[in-house]
């Protein structure tokens, strides 16, 4: 059976408290190797969401990584990948994206309009938080924000 350790309870217990509050953007900040992935996938448990939970990744080691613990974490709901070729299903409770892949375009398309060949696979109204471990780059806190209409965290 997973633990998690003392920092990763009180990390959930302060974002949840954030989130009663009111506080919807939530940045958590943690070194590396100390289990920022092993948070997140304790988010939709710890903060009872119902909705699907995206994960927005820049590198496929960090797209293994990711499903690689969601999985692990939570063994009874299902993974989708967004990734490339890789399309997520309607029944995945969590989505594992790749951003260059949620923003490609064709090269002749219109700057506001998505081709139907290269739409992402699911609906952002049916997602509850958006995470960005590794805020993206090389640093090592775990950032949330897709949209100001997808806030991270919007119960």
């Amino acid at each position: 059976m997973n633990a998690l350790r003392p920092y990763q309870v009180e990390a959930l217990e302060r974002s949840r408290e954030a989130l009663a509050a009111g506080t919807n953007r939530q940045l958590m900040v943690l070194a590396t190797a100390l289990g920022k992935t092993v948070i997140f996938a304790n988010l939709r448990r710890s903060h009872g969401f119902t909705k699907k939970i995206m994960i927005l990744v820049h590198r496929d080691e960090l797209c293994t990584q990711a499903v690689d613990k969601l999985q692990r974490w939570n063994p009874h709901l299902q993974i989708g990948v967004e990734m490339a070729a890789r399309r997520c299903s309607d029944l995945d409770d969590f989505i594992v994206a790749s951003v260059p892949t949620l923003g490609r375009k064709a090269p002749n398309a219109s700057p506001n309009s998505i081709p139907p060949t290269s739409a992402p696979s699911f609906q952002m109204k049916r997602i509850t938080p958006a995470l960005t471990p590794g805020a993206m780059s090389s640093t090592t806190s775990a950032s949330c924000s897709l949209t100001p209409q997808h806030p991270c965290l919007s119960a």
